[in-house]
């Protein structure tokens, strides 16, 4: 996972999606630099910062990518409540379930070239490293709290110790 070249993604997605959980419906009023004031934002539990970068995601979201970004959060509310459960274990921000939905979409099929496999899009060796099984029969990088937990613990044993 790339979360510094994915950061303005995911926080684009995070405004969206609390804005969603906010306004109780999945219909969000078109965003634009000047209506996302602090005072205006949902709480989150990782520091948010709107600049150009995020801008030109909430306006691709918005727009081209409405309907990505609607298949995305038709999904999330089957993932986010467990996914999130589980950071909060790992006394992780809850926020970072937009981490797989940037990243996947949700979807536990999704692959990538460099074949990274499901919603947290493991690589073979890393998924191995964390506790996943992967092999002919079994690939665990596809299950959603398997995964979860093993993204968990690779973000917990990078950030363990950062102050």
């Amino acid at each position: 996972m790339h979360i510094r070249r994915l950061l303005p993604a995911i926080v684009c997605v995070a405004l969206l999606c609390g804005a969603c959980a906010t306004t109780g419906n999945r219909q969000v009023t078109k965003w634009s630099q000047g209506s996302l004031t602090q005072s205006r934002l949902p709480k989150f539990d990782v520091p948010i910062v709107v600049n150009d970068r995020v801008m030109a995601w909430v306006d691709y979201f918005q727009g081209t990518g409405h309907r990505h970004y609607a298949r995305y959060l038709s999904r999330s509310g089957r993932y986010i409540p467990k996914m999130q459960e589980i950071l909060k274990k790992y006394a992780l921000p809850q926020d970072l379930v937009y981490v797989a939905m940037i990243e996947s979409g949700f979807s536990s099929k999704a692959h990538s070239r460099a074949r990274a496999v499901g919603q947290w899009q493991f690589i073979k060796g890393t998924g191995k490293r964390y506790g996943l099984e992967i092999g002919q029969w079994v690939d665990e990088r596809r299950d959603p709290e398997k995964a979860t937990i093993a993204a968990a613990n690779a973000m917990f044993s990078n950030f363990a110790g950062v102050k």
